[in-house]
């Protein structure tokens, strides 16, 4: 009974725990850790880190069909630099101001890159997995 309900519980907190570890590296241990370092590179690697930890965390977390749960976060997270692009193409205002893009999109293309870099090593984990299960077995 007491698996049943740890189980559940992760199921719960995977998807707002893994975004919003993205979400803290991205505001406050980024800012720490890059601190001395130029704006455009933090920029850069900023959205690449948090993706990646995103995707990476939500597959630590996930009781069970990590991957594809992995694979879910990865589309969710992948909704931000859409929207961006959306956005920025047909020049909707927000607070009355056009929006464009900083420092030429790079943190749109480390986004994507950390997603993909993300869903590279979940598949990795789950492959490495299901050799040892297989290792086992026979």
């Amino acid at each position: 009974m007491n698996r049943n309900i740890i189980k559940q519980l992760r199921w719960l907190v995977v998807v707002p725990a893994s975004i919003g570890l993205g979400i803290l590296y991205a505001t406050y241990i980024s800012p720490i850790l890059m601190g001395g370092m130029s704006n455009s590179f933090e920029h850069g690697a900023s959205p690449l880190m948090a993706s990646m930890i995103t995707i990476v965390s939500a597959y630590i977390i996930a009781p069970t069909y990590k991957f594809k749960t992995s694979l879910t976060i990865a589309c969710l997270w992948l909704l931000a630099p859409l929207t961006g692009i959306i956005i920025m193409i047909f020049g909707i205002k927000i607070n009355g101001e056009e929006q464009y893009l900083l420092d030429g999109g790079v943190a749109l293309f480390t986004t994507i890159l950390g997603v993909l870099f993300g869903l590279f090593i979940t598949w990795r984990l789950t492959a490495k997995h299901n050799q040892s299960d297989e290792k086992i077995i026979v």
